[in-house]
C-alpha cells in the first residue's frame, strides 16, 4: 500500500473541510481586496471573479454580526429577567 497521495487529492479533501478563523482576519481579507482593488491590481476580466469573493466574504461577515447582536441581546434579556425577581432588603 502506497501512503503517497497525489497532492490534488489532498488539495481537494483540505478544500472540503471547515476550518476556524476568527472574523476579523475576515474583515481584514475583505479590506485586502479592497484596497488591491482601489490600487489597480486586478485586471477586467479578474474583477467578476474577485468580486464574488468579496461580496461572500463580506455577506458572512455581516451574518457573523447580525447573529452576535442577537446573542449579546439575549444575554441581556436574560440577565435582566434574572436579577428582575431579586428583592433587596
Amino acid at each position: 500500500m502506497s501512503t503517497n497521495t497525489p497532492i490534488d487529492e489532498i488539495k481537494t479533501k483540505a478544500m472540503e473541510r471547515v476550518a476556524e478563523i476568527r472574523i476579523y482576519h475576515l474583515v481584514q481579507i475583505v479590506e485586502i481586496i479592497n484596497l488591491a482593488s482601489v490600487r489597480g491590481a486586478f485586471k477586467g476580466p479578474e474583477l467578476s471573479h474577485v468580486g464574488a469573493i468579496y461580496d461572500n466574504l463580506a455577506s458572512g461577515i455581516n451574518k457573523a454580526i447580525e447573529f452576535t447582536k442577537l446573542d449579546l441581546e439575549k444575554t441581556k434579556n436574560t440577565e435582566v429577567k434574572n436579577t428582575a425577581g431579586i428583592s433587596e432588603h
